[in-house]
């Protein structure tokens, strides 16, 4: 009886967590739009309200969304670097959009 009970609290141990870790998996194999944005910006602050959120409904199954505040140093020295990496003549201005390689602006 207590192999029996053993093996079923392993089975729904498994049963309960596996499917988690899966979908932990899946989730961060999707592409990811990074948008870094800064707080006083009122640009920004349009399209977080008026655009991005029915992106996010359309697409929440299938790209991840990243919210990066240019505020914040590391958030700033990331977008910098991003645009020096790729060589791009985009300007420093936000809301700045970065996708699978890319800059969107």
């Amino acid at each position: 009886m207590l192999k029996i009970t053993r093996n079923f609290f392993v089975f729904l141990l498994l049963a309960v967590l596996l499917p988690e870790k899966i979908l932990a998996a899946d989730k961060q194999d999707l592409p990811k739009l990074i948008i870094f944005h800064a707080l006083s910006c009122h640009r920004c602050v349009q399209v977080k309200q008026a655009v991005l959120p029915a992106l996010e409904n359309e697409f929440k199954d299938q790209i991840i969304f990243q919210y990066r505040d240019v505020g914040q140093l590391e958030y700033y020295k990331m977008a910098l670097g991003l645009l020096q990496k790729n060589g791009s003549g985009i300007s420093f201005l936000t809301p700045l959009f970065y996708f699978g390689g890319l800059f969107l602006s």
